[in-house]
């Protein structure tokens, strides 16, 4: 059985004339979420949409709902024009999968378990008005089975249900509301994120260790407006970050120094459309390094605190075009990342703070020239023992893979990847999943660099070694680890109930130990940690709490060191997404 909904059922929603309907990319609104047309999706049934997007209205948005952990099946069939399709979890922002559609009226399909819960479609276009048929199904799964990973590879034994070992720190939305706290920064003696306590909007926060309080720092006083902090960085006792204060146009660098109660605009670099939107924060050589729109484009900024001190590295594509610099890390004396001079693609760049010395270091995926070039989108970069290692998209069947670049060696480093986990053009798509999209679509390429702005490098380094997400001979995610040699690149943590992916992600060192979100049939999306220094190969690693009891998700994120204790945001059935706290005992 099929259920049609036609565009002139998607008319009757507000979002044609909201403004996510209107750009190209733009960050969806709780209002957008409130008007997304809504899909009735069951298992004795398909659901079939049939609308179009195109200059006035590039966007169609929809939501539905999963009541019980099951197989969800996508499939989008376009028309003249490339459509890209992104699935978004409950809160609209995290990016569970990104389709674009490229060939001639192809099916392109999206295939994978969801916990039970709200998600939300996108569909969007960049090139003009197109067609397009969307139809969604699931299928309740069917717990049970032990089946291990790569055949049966490794990864044995059971998943218990573990006692509650975490507690709720701060409940900043009274009740079940959600807070939905991000960003989680030390600064000196206290703790800096961004939540909404359901009166403000989205605005800043601090924790002070000592007295243990909880204060609002509010930067936007405009009525029905936030500021929406993000990116935070810590530098000399001082927190930078990037936020809209409601009276200068659009988001811009600020400054909070010595844990003082308000905060102080850095620099108004741009004052036209959204503001600077300064993203990609990054302490080197006592500055802060990060990418901006200015008049010459989004490009390579750099600050020390000071307005005048706060300019342009360099135009590394010139003109207005943006390079639009992302996935920063230092290693030696230089600073890298990926960026695009509108020849070679995107590719890998460094610099030593100054115009002169910021350069194209390797063009990894040499294919084509101009707006044709091939890119490598070098992602994650992570310094290891003072070499770069990074996810890229070699030449041909090299597929995505994990790479080194060892400054004193030169390009020579670069040769080849450290290792073909999985061979073919996908390739393993180490660190953050690269899957969905296509190394030569430019809006796919756009739709995921929007997407990664403020994140922290999936790939990490504990000890002498590496670990990361990656996908397997059975295109499922686990965790693996690599010492940066073929022969020390294998799988470290796997789960066998189910047969499931591991799927790690927001993966963070903490004190020599890996903490992260993990998934299992069994309970959903949940707080996992990894202790190198005691684990197996191919072990399982531990799951510390269910914090949403039975396989709903509490998607737990942004973990960090507070004293004594992991912090981190986490979504439980009776407070919502709030902070939530772990104190080690082993």
């Amino acid at each position: 059985m099929s259920h049609r909904i036609s565009k002139r059922d998607l008319m009757r929603s507000s979002i044609g004339n909201s403004p996510l309907a209107r750009s190209s990319n733009p960050r969806i609104t709780r209002q957008d979420l409130q008007n997304a047309q809504r899909l009735r999706v069951s298992s004795n049934r398909r659901t079939v949409v049939s609308g179009d997007v195109g200059p006035t209205d590039r966007n169609d948005l929809f939501r539905f709902f999963v009541s019980e952990r099951s197989q969800f099946l996508l499939t989008i069939r376009r028309g003249n024009r490339n459509i890209n399709t992104t699935i978004l979890n409950q809160r609209g922002r995290t990016s569970i999968a990104q389709i674009t559609t490229s060939g001639p009226r192809e099916d392109t399909i999206f295939n994978s378990n969801l916990s039970r819960g709200v998600y939300y479609v996108r569909v969007f276009s960049r090139l003009g008005r197109t067609n397009y048929r969307l139809t969604v199904s699931v299928r309740p799964n069917n717990i049970g089975g032990n089946i291990g990973d790569d055949g049966g590879v490794g990864g044995g034994g059971t998943d218990p249900t573990p006692t509650e070992a975490t507690q709720l720190f701060r409940n900043i939305n009274p009740g079940s509301a959600d807070s939905d706290p991000t960003d989680l920064t030390v600064n000196g003696n206290a703790l800096y994120f961004a939540a909404n306590n359901g009166l403000n909007g989205d605005e800043l926060f601090r924790i002070n260790q000592g007295s243990n309080t909880t204060q609002q720092i509010i930067i936007n006083r405009t009525p029905g407006e936030d500021s929406a902090p993000r990116d935070f960085v810590s530098l000399n006792n001082s927190l930078f970050f990037s936020a809209s204060d409601g009276v200068t146009t659009g988001r811009q660098l600020f400054r909070i120094a010595n844990n003082a109660n308000t905060a102080t605009r850095v620099s108004s670099i741009n004052l036209t459309g959204d503001g600077a939107n300064p993203t990609g924060l990054t302490v080197f050589n006592n500055l802060v390094f990060f990418a901006a729109d200015g008049v010459d484009g989004r490009e390579l900024y750099r600050s020390d605190g000071t307005t005048q001190g706060t300019f342009r590295v360099a135009d590394i594509n010139p003109g207005i075009d943006d390079s639009n610099p992302t996935d920063f890390a230092v290693v030696g004396n230089r600073l890298y990342f990926a960026a695009d001079n509108g020849l070679n693609g995107r590719e890998l760049y460094s610099t030593d703070g100054t115009q002169n010395g910021t350069r194209l270091e390797a063009d990894i995926n040499t294919g084509g020239t101009g707006i044709n070039a091939d890119s490598s989108i070098p992602t994650d970069l992570v310094n290891l023992n003072n070499v770069l290692y990074f996810a890229a998209t070699g030449d041909g069947t090299i597929g995505r893979q994990l790479w080194r670049f060892d400054p004193a060696v030169g390009l020579n480093s670069l040769r080849e990847p450290v290792s073909e986990i999985l061979n073919g053009a996908a390739g393993a798509s180490p660190g953050t999943d690269f899957t969905p999209l296509t190394a030569d679509d430019p809006a796919s390429i756009n739709t995921f660099l929007a997407d990664r702005t403020n994140r922290r490098s999936a790939i990490v380094a504990v000890g002498n070694e590496l670990y990361f997400a990656a996908t397997s001979s059975l295109l499922r995610r686990q965790l693996y680890r690599s010492d940066g040699t073929t022969e020390g690149t294998e799988i470290a943590a796997s789960l066998s109930i189910g047969g499931n992916s591991l799927d790690p992600t927001n993966l963070t060192n903490i004190n020599g130990v890996l903490y992260f979100a993990g998934t299992s049939q069994l309970f959903g999306t949940e707080l996992y940690r990894f202790n190198p220094a005691t684990a197996q190969p191919n072990s399982q690693p531990e799951l510390i709490s269910n914090i949403n009891p039975g396989s709903d998700d509490s998607d737990p994120s942004d973990f960090v060191l507070f004293g004594n204790n992991v912090v981190f945001a986490a979504t439980s059935p009776t407070f919502g997404r709030e902070l939530r706290i772990f104190t080690p005992t082993t």
